[in-house]
């Protein structure tokens, strides 16, 4: 099953939470959306943001929590034309895209990551990782962890964990900056090996031009 793209996972966290997590005040701090994402005042609405387009992102949030399964849901928040298309789609992933850089969350993941030793980027320096066989448990061991960077205290139960209705939510925003670090671990790892062909290849012709 293809995995959630940024604008489906903050859909599902908002539909499946009722509203969370833009009705925490850790979230609320981070984002600047001060008021919620969708509140009755005009003049409370995220910033730029106008009573059409809240209707539309409103309209798109309902359609997408009535779609039974994950794999359809991503399939809706992507969708640009044909029966699935809705007109609340693209105004929804142009915000979160601008979110998630304005805010830099990718980097506060990696950072929750980092500061429990399970970033791709450190991963790779043991040898006995693979970037697939145990991408799930390091995900799922980041999410406590993240919930409470992302979203505050009131994301977590007395008994320590993630609230349950965050963790899914939670678990595909973690999984898309699992998957950009891997693909930037491999692109390094792709130069190193190419700057070392390179440099050996150099020493072999240095050494022919030696012998003739």
């Amino acid at each position: 099953m293809p995995s959630h793209t940024i604008p489906s996972a903050l859909a599902h966290l908002y539909t499946t939470a009722e509203g969370a997590r833009w009705n925490s005040d850790g979230w609320r701090a981070l984002t600047g959306c001060t008021h919620g994402l969708l509140p009755d005042d005009d003049s409370k609405l995220p910033s730029g943001w106008n009573r059409a387009m809240a209707n539309k992102i409103k309209s798109f949030m309902e359609t997408y929590k009535g779609i039974k399964n994950d794999s359809d849901k991503i399939k809706f928040a992507s969708a640009k034309k044909g029966a699935m298309a809705h007109e609340g789609a693209i105004i929804w992933k142009n915000f979160c895209i601008n979110l998630f850089q304005r805010c830099r969350i990718h980097r506060h993941i990696s950072k929750v990551m980092e500061n429990l030793n399970i970033h791709p980027n450190q991963l790779s320096k043991c040898p006995d990782f693979t970037k697939g066989s145990n991408s799930l448990s390091y995900i799922l061991l980041a999410c406590t962890e993240v919930g409470l960077s992302l979203y505050g205290d009131d994301s977590i139960t007395e008994l320590g964990h993630l609230k349950q209705n965050l963790v899914a939510g939670t678990q595909a925003l973690v999984t898309r900056t699992w998957t950009n670090a891997c693909r930037h671990v491999t692109q390094s790892q792709n130069k190193l090996e190419s700057l070392a062909e390179q440099a050996n290849s150099t020493y072999k012709c240095k050494c022919l031009v030696c012998h003739i």
